[in-house]
C-alpha cells in the first residue's frame, strides 16, 4: 500500500492537516461566503454584490481549513497506479441555487472543455464542517478504487456559466474553491481535503487521501460569494491508487 510518504516521492506538494516532510501549512484562513438576495441556508440575509455594490465588504471567515499548494502540471504523472474517473455529475447540495454546466468536462484534462461552477442569486448551503458553497461538480472513481491521492486542475473565470462578474464590484475577487473526498455522494459523508486559491490560469493542486479514508469520489466546489464574483472551472480530476 502506497503511504504519503510515495507521493511525497512523486514530487506533489501539498498543505493540508499537520506538517511533515513533505506539506507545508499556511495561508490566510478561508474567507466566508458571501450570500445572494434570498438569505443563506442558515437563516441569515445574503450579501448580493450584484444588487448591493455597497455589500462587498470582507466577510467574516467561515471554515478555517487548509489551503492548498499548486504542483507543476503532471508533476505526478510517473507516479504508480494511474486512474481516471468514470462518470461526472452535478453535486451541488440541496438548497444551494448555483449553477454547474458541462460537468463532464472535468474528465478529461487539457481537452478545451471545462465544467464551470457558477451562481446569480438565491441561496447557499452550508456544509457538517462549516464550509458554505453554491455549486459542485463531482467525480467518481468507481466501486472498488483506492485512491491514495488526487489532483484537481482548476482556475476562475469571469464568466462561468453564463453569469459574469460585475466589473466595478466584483471581478478579481474571491478566487478559491474548495476540495472535497467522500465514499458516498451525499454531502453529509464529504471530508474537506483543502481550499485552492485559484487564477485565470489552469493550474494543478494535489492532496493525499489519508490512510483508512475511502474515497470514491471528489467534489469541487464554488464558495459562497454572491453573483457578481468570479467563477471556478474544473478542467480534470486525476488520481493514484493504493
Amino acid at each position: 500500500m502506497r503511504g504519503l510518504a510515495a507521493l511525497c516521492g512523486a514530487g506533489v506538494v501539498v498543505a493540508l492537516f499537520s506538517l511533515d516532510a513533505c506539506t507545508s501549512f499556511g495561508g490566510p484562513d478561508p474567507v466566508a461566503a458571501e450570500a445572494g438576495a434570498e438569505g443563506g441556508a442558515d437563516g441569515a440575509p445574503e450579501l448580493d454584490a450584484a444588487a448591493d455594490p455597497d455589500a462587498q465588504v470582507d466577510p467574516p471567515e467561515d471554515d478555517g481549513g487548509a489551503i492548498l499548494v499548486p504542483v507543476d502540471m503532471d508533476a505526478s504523472v510517473d507516479a504508480a497506479c494511474p486512474v481516471l474517473p468514470k462518470t461526472a455529475f452535478v453535486a451541488t447540495p440541496s438548497g444551494a441555487t448555483g449553477i454547474v454546466c458541462n460537468h463532464d468536462g472535468a474528465l478529461v484534462a487539457n481537452d478545451g472543455v471545462v465544467a464551470g461552477l457558477d451562481y446569480m442569486t438565491g441561496s447557499i448551503a452550508t456544509l457538517p464542517n462549516g464550509n458554505t458553497v453554491t455549486s459542485c461538480v463531482a467525480v467518481d472513481f468507481g466501486a472498488g478504487v483506492l485512491l491514495n491521492d488526487a489532483t484537481v486542475r482548476v482556475a476562475s473565470n469571469a464568466n462561468a456559466c453564463g453569469v459574469a462578474c460585475n466589473p466595478a464590484t466584483g471581478c478579481g475577487t474571491y478566487d478559491r474553491a474548495s476540495v472535497f473526498f467522500a465514499a458516498q455522494p451525499a454531502s453529509a459523508g464529504w471530508t474537506f481535503a483543502g481550499h485552492a486559491d485559484l487564477t485565470t490560469t489552469l493550474r494543478d493542486f494535489a492532496f493525499p487521501i489519508p490512510a483508512g479514508d475511502a474515497a470514491r469520489y471528489i467534489v469541487v466546489c464554488r464558495l459562497g460569494g454572491g453573483g457578481a464574483r468570479d467563477d471556478v472551472v474544473v478542467d480534470a480530476v486525476t488520481g493514484h491508487c493504493r
